[in-house]
């Protein structure tokens, strides 16, 4: 190997090495069958039925546990970006995600944890159920 190529190799490990140890910030969890059909129904419960036809659905929700600032409310949850749910539907919701959630839930400490997800059903595909949480 010549003098120029080990300076691109060990640059090239370097980067590599560096990418392997942030990626965890950015985890990402895909659930399929009965596991996303439960996280789907839960948030579809909470009334996330109106965005839904008999064959296909979106469903999107948005929930924050938060202990550091005491005037929001503990736990706050958001469907579609339009529905605010209260505060027991809130807890329910985010417990729903943060137990569904394989890796995405390694970003939360123990004052504040953010998680996101896209639920989708769509009646005749192969995984009707499919969510994203991240």
């Amino acid at each position: 190997m010549s003098q120029f190529s080990k300076k691109k190799f060990k640059l090239l490990l370097i980067l590599i090495l560096a990418m392997g140890v942030s990626s965890p910030v950015f985890a990402l969890d895909l659930l399929k069958g009965e596991a996303a059909k439960r996280l789907f129904s839960e948030i579809f419960k909470q009334g996330g039925d109106i965005y839904c036809t008999a064959h296909y659905c979106k469903l999107s929700s948005e929930c924050t546990f938060n202990k550091l600032d005491l005037s929001t409310p503990k736990f706050s949850c958001t469907i579609n970006n339009e529905i605010q749910l209260d505060l027991d539907d809130s807890q329910s919701l985010f417990r729903s995600l943060y137990n569904s959630a394989q890796t995405a839930d390694g970003n939360c400490t123990a004052h504040y944890c953010k998680l996101v997800s896209v639920c989708e059903y769509w009646k005749f595909g192969d995984d009707p159920y499919i969510c994203e949480i991240k």
